[in-house]
């Protein structure tokens, strides 16, 4: 008897785990790496030479990021690996239009949406006209050991509202405030935002006036 009722216990517990609904995995809300509240925004780019520089912002992403791809004329060039990414240096474009965008890469190679589109024209002999328009960066001196004096000229003198410094990982490594935004010229030591100082090597100045992005290469030697 107690066979029998021992087998009918467990196939009420098999019918009703065939008959339950399975339980959803939720990675975040309306995380969908489809929807287009998933992509990086506000692309803008800037050109030195035949290097772009390429900035952009990220919205609150319902799921985290674990790279992002750069895209040239819609090819891939460049994967960068990072939570929140939001700059890119690419040396040696080729001469010619080169329209970017850039999409978040999340787990098993889902991509996010493309972000806005933007269209620089670089000329063959290294010259490039920049959506940015006539304003120039300058520092000194440039490379520099420990200070560096950075300002800008043009027409949008007294229109920045930002002022950040990146590594070549398009990591940030200094922020102006408000402040010394206002001011000029501006001032970086060499450390970062804890007051640490950085290695050597290449980094960028950005600065953000209005709708466009600026930005100047500096070169640290210790």
């Amino acid at each position: 008897m107690k066979k029998i009722m021992l087998i009918l216990l467990i196939g009420m517990v098999g019918v009703t785990l065939l008959l339950a609904d399975p339980v959803p995995v939720f990675r975040g809300t309306n995380s969908h790496p489809k929807d287009p509240t998933n992509s990086p925004f506000n692309l803008q780019a800037s050109v030195v030479g035949n290097t772009v520089h390429l900035m952009w912002q990220n919205p609150q992403f319902a799921q985290t990021p674990r790279a992002f791809r750069i895209y040239c004329n819609s090819i891939c060039i460049r994967t960068i690996f990072g939570e929140n990414v939001t700059f890119c240096a690419i040396e040696n474009c080729c001469p010619g239009m080169c329209v970017f965008y850039v999409c978040a890469l999340f787990e098993e190679a889902q991509e996010s949406p493309p972000s806005n589109q933007v269209e620089i024209m670089i000329t063959a002999n290294d010259d490039a006209v920049a959506p940015a328009g006539e304003t120039q960066l300058y520092a000194y001196p440039n490379p520099f050991r420990s200070d560096v004096e950075m300002g800008i000229r043009g027409a949008a003198e007294k229109g920045v509202s930002q002022i950040v410094i990146y590594n070549q990982k398009g990591q940030m490594v200094w922020r102006a405030s408000l402040a010394e935004s206002s001011r000029r010229p501006w001032h970086w030591n060499g450390t970062d935002l804890q007051g640490k100082p950085v290695s050597a090597g290449v980094y960028y100045l950005k600065a953000v006036v209005g709708n466009h992005t600026h930005s100047l290469k500096l070169m640290l030697i210790r």
